[in-house]
This record gives C-alpha cells, sequence and structure tokens, in this order.
C-alpha cells in the first residue's frame, strides 16, 4: 500500500511538471511552442503538443485514480455527461465538416486540465525546496520581460504568493524589495499595452481590494484598511498618469463608441445591396507561426488617414467623404511666394449628407518662377451634371496656358516689398454665412498668416486683372472647421475665393494679398488695409434630392467636428490613434451582432449549437472589408469574445455550462473569505484576471491561454478542499 502511494505520489508530480512545463514555455514562446505537433500519415491533421500533453496527462490519470477517489459520484456523473457530448458532437460535427471540428471542440475539451490540476496537486506532496526554486525562477523572468504581456498578471500574483509564505523574514523582505523595483521598472505592463490587458489587470486589483477589504473590516484592522484603500487610490492615479490618453478614452466615452458604430453600421448598409460573398473551397485549421516573429518588433502603427482609406463610407451615388487634415509647412522668402494646394481624396468614415468634404493638404512652397500664378480648378475637365454635387478636387499649378477665345480670370502678380515675412496657415470653415439670392454658393479657403521676424527680402503684392485664358471651371467645395474673424492687428492674409459663377476680383489695399477666380464681375467688398480679407462665404443651396439616403443636414459638420477633435489632433505616447481604438471596438461589435444575429435565425442551432466544424464568418467585415488579412486567409474569423463562442457552439449547453463555471468562482470567493485566505484570494484575482479577458480576447480557444487557465483553476480549487480538511 505504501508502494502504491508513494508511487502516485511521483505520478503526480510528474505530470504537474509537465503541465508546468507547458505553462512555462507558452509564456516565453507563445503560440510558436503551441504549434509545434507531429503529423500522422493517416490523419488530415496536426497532433499539438498541448494534445500530447493531454493524452500523456490522461493516461497519468488513469493510474492514479485506480487507488484514489477525488470527486463524489455527483460530480464524476456530471464530468461523464460533459465529456460524453463533446465526443458525441465532435464526431457527428467531423463527419460533415471536417478537421476544423477540432479546432472548436478544444474550446470545451480544454477545461480537462483543470481535473488534472486538480488530481495531481492533491496527491504530490511539493518540497519547499521545489517552492524556492520556482520563485527564483519566476523573479528571473519577471526582471528579463522575456514573458508574454498576457502572463504578466499571473507571474506577480503568483510570486506574491511565494514571497507571502517564505518563512525567512530577510527574504521576505528582499521579495518585496524586489517586488517594488519591477513595478516601479515595468509600469508599461500594467498602465499600457493593449486595453483588454490593463481593463482586465484594473478589475482583478478592483476585486482584491474589495476581498481583502472585506477581511480587514471582519478582522478589525482599520489602519491596514485605510492604506489598502489610499493604494487603491494610487494605482488608479497612475492610469492617469503613465497610462495611453486614447486609450482610456476610448473605453470610457460611450457616446463615441455609439457614435463610431453608427458610422460603419451605415456604411454596411449602403454596401449591403451589391456585397457578394466570398466562396472558399476549403479552410484553413491554424495559422503557422515562425520562432522569428516573437523577436520582430511590432510595425508603426498606420496613421488615420492610412487606416480607412480603404473603407469607401460614402453611400451609394453620392460624393465620398474624407476627413480635413491640414499640414502648414514654413515657406522661405522668395521672389515670386505661390501658395501650392493640393487635395487628396481618402474616404474616411463620417455620416452620410449631401455635402461633400475632402481631405485637403495644404503645404505652402514658394515657387521662384517668372510666370503668373493661375488658378486652374477640377482634376477633370468635363462640366459636371446640374443635379450633381461640386466636384472635390483642387490643383494650383502655376503653369502658361494657351490663349483661347474664352474669358477666364487671369491674376497678375506686381511685386512691392514690404518688410513682412508671410507664412499662410489654413483654417477651415463649417458654417457658411448666407450670402444673396442671386449669388451662387461660394466656399472659401481662409489663410491666417503667422507673425514672422522682419525679412529684407520683399513679399509679392498681387493685383487682379482679367484677361481671356482657356480654362475649365468647376466648382470645389472644402468643408472647413469654425472660422473666427482675426484681430484688426493681424499680418496681412491671402484668400482663395472659389465661386461656381465668375465674380469681379475684390479691391484690395495693400499690404493684402488676394487671389480670385472669376467669370462674370459682381461688386466685391471694400476692404481697407491692415484688415486680413475674408471672403463672405454663401450657404450652399439645396442639391437635387438623391436616391440615397442621407443624413441629417448638420451631420457632416458634426462628424468633421468630430474627426478633427478626437482623431486627427491626437497625440498619442503609444503611437497609435483614437480612431485606430474605437474601430477595433466597432470591429468587435459588428462580430457579435453577427454572430447572434446567426444564432437567432437559426433555429436548429438554438438546441445543439453551431457545429464544431462550422467556420464563423462576419458579414459585416466581409461587407467593410476588414481583417481581410484574416478571413481572407483561414476562411473563418475569431470572435474576440470566448463565453459568446461557448454559447455560439452548445447553446443550451454552453449557457449551462458557463453557469457552472462562475457558480464555481462564487463558492470558492465565499470559501476562501470564510477561511480567510490571503493565498486563495490571489489565486482567484488571477483567475478573475482572464475571465476578463475572456470577454474581448481569444483566450479559451487557444491552447497557451486555455490550459494555463484551467490549470490553475484545478490548483485552486484542490487548494481550497486542502484547506478545509486542515481546518
Amino acid at each position: 500500500m505504501q508502494k502504491d502511494a508513494n508511487r502516485d505520489i511521483w505520478i503526480s508530480r510528474i505530470g504537474l511538471g509537465l503541465i508546468f512545463t507547458y505553462c512555462l514555455a507558452v509564456s516565453i514562446f507563445f503560440s510558436w511552442f503551441a504549434q509545434l505537433h507531429i503529423q500522422l500519415s493517416f490523419l488530415p491533421f496536426p497532433i499539438f503538443i498541448g494534445e500530447i500533453l493531454l493524452l500523456i496527462c490522461l493516461v497519468l490519470l488513469v493510474f492514479i485514480c485506480q487507488n484514489t477517489a477525488f470527486f463524489s459520484r455527483r460530480v464524476v456523473v456530471l464530468l461523464s455527461l460533459y465529456f460524453s457530448w463533446i465526443i458525441i458532437k465532435g464526431a457527428i460535427n467531423y463527419h460533415y465538416d471536417g478537421p476544423l471540428t477540432c479546432r472548436n471542440a478544444a474550446l470545451f475539451y480544454y477545461p480537462i486540465f483543470a481535473v488534472f490540476a486538480y488530481c495531481f496537486y492533491r496527491k504530490a506532496r511539493i518540497p519547499g525546496k521545489v517552492l524556492m526554486s520556482l520563485v527564483v525562477l519566476a523573479a528571473g523572468i519577471m526582471f528579463f520581460k522575456v514573458m508574454v504581456l498576457w502572463y504578466w498578471w499571473t507571474y506577480v500574483v503568483l510570486y506574491v504568493i511565494a514571497v507571502w509564505n517564505t518563512k525567512s523574514v530577510l527574504w521576505r523582505w528582499l521579495g518585496w524589495v524586489f517586488l517594488a523595483a519591477i513595478f516601479l521598472l515595468e509600469k508599461e505592463y500594467i498602465y499600457l499595452g493593449p486595453r483588454a490587458h490593463f481593463v482586465s489587470i484594473f478589475g482583478a486589483v478592483v476585486f482584491l481590494v474589495f476581498y481583502f477589504g472585506f477581511l480587514l473590516v471582519k478582522q478589525r484592522r482599520r489602519g491596514v484598511l485605510s492604506a489598502l484603500i489610499i493604494g487603491f487610490f494610487v494605482f488608479t492615479t497612475g492610469f492617469l498618469v503613465f497610462g495611453d490618453y486614447n486609450d482610456i478614452h476610448s473605453i470610457l466615452s460611450f457616446k463615441s463608441m455609439v457614435y463610431t458604430y453608427k458610422i460603419f453600421d451605415r456604411s454596411y448598409q449602403n454596401r449591403l445591396k451589391t456585397f457578394v460573398p466570398q466562396k472558399f473551397s476549403s479552410v484553413h485549421l491554424y495559422n503557422p507561426k515562425k520562432l522569428n516573429d516573437l523577436f520582430v518588433p511590432p510595425s508603426t502603427t498606420p496613421t488615420a488617414v492610412s487606416v480607412i482609406s480603404k473603407l469607401n463610407l460614402s453611400p451609394v451615388g453620392s460624393q465620398s467623404a474624407a476627413a480635413v487634415v491640414v499640414k502648414p509647412t514654413p515657406a522661405l522668402i522668395s521672389s515670386s511666394p505661390v501658395v501650392a494646394v493640393t487635395v487628396v481624396s481618402k474616404p474616411t468614415p463620417i455620416p452620410v449628407s449631401s455635402q461633400p468634404v475632402t481631405v485637403v493638404e495644404v503645404k505652402s512652397t514658394p515657387i521662384p518662377v517668372s510666370i503668373q500664378p493661375v488658378v486652374v480648378m477640377a482634376t477633370k475637365p468635363t462640366p459636371a451634371p446640374v443635379s450633381s454635387p461640386p466636384v472635390v478636387a483642387v490643383v494650383v499649378k502655376p503653369t502658361p496656358q494657351p490663349v483661347s477665345s474664352q474669358p477666364v480670370t487671369v491674376v497678375e502678380v506686381k511685386s512691392t516689398p514690404i518688410p513682412v515675412s508671410i507664412q499662410p496657415v489654413v483654417v477651415m470653415a463649417t458654417k457658411p454665412t448666407p450670402a444673396p439670392v442671386s449669388s451662387p454658393p461660394v466656399v472659401a479657403v481662409v489663410v491666417k498668416p503667422t507673425p514672422q521676424p522682419v525679412s529684407s527680402q520683399p513679399v509679392t503684392v498681387v493685383e487682379v486683372k482679367s484677361t481671356p485664358i482657356p480654362v475649365s471651371i468647376q466648382p470645389v467645395v472644402v468643408m472647413a472647421a469654425k472660422p473666427t474673424p482675426p484681430p484688426a492687428s493681424s499680418p496681412p492674409a491671402v484668400v482663395v475665393t472659389v465661386a461656381a459663377k465668375p465674380t469681379p476680383p475684390p479691391v484690395i489695399s495693400p499690404p493684402t494679398v488676394v487671389v480670385a477666380v472669376a467669370a462674370k464681375p459682381t461688386p466685391p467688398p471694400v476692404i481697407s488695409p491692415p484688415a486680413v480679407v475674408v471672403a463672405v462665404v454663401a450657404k450652399p443651396t439645396p442639391p437635387p434630392v438623391s436616391s440615397s439616403p442621407a443624413g441629417p443636414p448638420s451631420a457632416v459638420a458634426a462628424a468633421t467636428k468630430y474627426l478633427l477633435n478626437n482623431v486627427m489632433t491626437s497625440q498619442i505616447r503609444e503611437g497609435r490613434l483614437l480612431e485606430t481604438d474605437e474601430h477595433n471596438i466597432s470591429f468587435r461589435l459588428l462580430i457579435w451582432r453577427d454572430m447572434i444575429r446567426e444564432f437567432i435565425n437559426d433555429p436548429h442551432a438554438w438546441f445543439w449549437g453551431f457545429s464544431f466544424g462550422h467556420p464563423q464568418r462576419s458579414k459585416s467585415l466581409e461587407v467593410l472589408h476588414w481583417a481581410e488579412s484574416e478571413w481572407g486567409r483561414d476562411g473563418w474569423i475569431c470572435p474576440h469574445n470566448s463565453f459568446l463562442h461557448i454559447i455560439y457552439r452548445g447553446s443550451i449547453f454552453g449557457i449551462c455550462f458557463i453557469g457552472l463555471l462562475f457558480y464555481m468562482l462564487g463558492r470558492l470567493i465565499k470559501d476562501f473569505l470564510a477561511l480567510n485566505s490571503v493565498e486563495g484570494g490571489l489565486l482567484i484575482g488571477i483567475l478573475v484576471y482572464w475571465m476578463i479577458l475572456s470577454n474581448f480576447f481569444v483566450v479559451l480557444e487557444f491552447p497557451y491561454h486555455a490550459i494555463v487557465i484551467w490549470t490553475l483553476f484545478g490548483i485552486t480549487c484542490a487548494y481550497r478542499d486542502a484547506l478545509k480538511a486542515t481546518a
């Protein structure tokens, strides 16, 4: 009998050691290690190292269960029913849907590692020297930062448990000092990184504060309780000091979150009419990773415009909308300063409106040429139909034009030395003021110069004269931010006025520079120097009613203001735009919406759930051309919510599984509180982190996350039962 007991102890230690080695390896090498596999000739799918570990642990468990009963009869019946359901459903799904069944079935069979860890921990009597060596190993991994970000919190809490149980006072104090140094040197692991990571850490810390606060209240240790509360507020303040502003804003600004979601939903509705689903002849089981990928630094996060340039978010039949980007560059003093305006049309997710908006890059560059600057408008010289909105393109090129009989305004340049250096800056406006009924809509781009030191170089003053030149003119609409009239003492300004019908140049007194394009003279406003010339902006007349859906009248103005204030001008410490953060939230919301709709619309899935081999696809992402590199490569997309995925595949069984999981967590918390266990609360703190992370990330589906989580869950249950037995 003693010989069998010793055998079971060593078998349990071997099993626990194998699981621990796997968890340690994936915490460092991540998916690359988890994808190590063998390929048998008679199987159409590989057998990964996680599944090999499962088979070995299953054999070891059979050996130790011959002499020990770990569970009650009721628990054995529940476990038998659960795993029988997985085997039956998996066999049927594999017959009809192929090897992808094995991948999604892992979501349900990885919890068997909780059974392995529970049984092995109850049997294995781990010596104290082994625990101390594990403490040293964990300290080295944290100090050299060799673990993957997602495992940092797990390492920290396990290290705290080990230090707490250290008997030597000296080593315990050294352990706390080392931990404080880790928090100071690695604060980016807490406050930066993916939002799901630091949100999960925050949730785990909140749980620990309530847990230990309850213990301290029960023990009437008010001084320690006060220190705990102060420490929590200091920890929370760290998010404001060290955290990324855009990450925090994207989480707390529920209004912006809903607004961005509606933008993409509207684009989805507009594109859905012409959408044709892509057909896949086969799907991939997994995406192979290379070891070198672990050491390649992440690529630079794309800018706001490049992120949204792939999306055509305008409705069918209307002009594409875009954000306004203003980039003034300093210009040198030249004998013939010319302002170059380049229009780049880059679609941006803003609400549908009848008024187009254009991405305008403005660069002030001196062009020392002897010719006269001429304004050429529209990239396409063909006139637009009367019923269509104005064409959005402006290109200013100071090139000579051939003589023609068509009358067009010429801008003649005369030089007058003025000891002032002018640097134009573009200010956009969104609220145009009404013009007389007889005048056509006019849009102005107001250039506000910034004062420069006095220079000896002469600055050009432009006079406008009418001379016939062949130019094809089409109206241009440039949406602008709210202009505020400059003070009377402001320096001279450069004003560009574009009108649908010709207007004569305004009478300007020097030292003001004005460039105007017109065909029919109308009385210009008289401006006295040195005031800044601001062209009167007429409210555009409503365009013809289009068959395409249109948003409210102020939708474009509101969207433009939102993009300018929250996207384009934001400064990000981490290098990721606020827009990207909000897009990631919409990305998940769209996937979850499609999963729920698909589940509701299929009555067969209500009881049995979707097949393990059914490739989950998101129509919204495919319509918007999001994540094409993933679903276009594999034929399916990860849902980024493990609990919703469990319900999607398991239906009633999935709901019962989730309910039982949280019931067991509640029982663990209750028992540890009753036992006044510090270690138990800390172990629950690790599980709380992973449970929160599972709501926003692919966690329970992948072996390099799931095996770690279920192992910790089984050890926590075993530790609770061991404490209850000794109590």
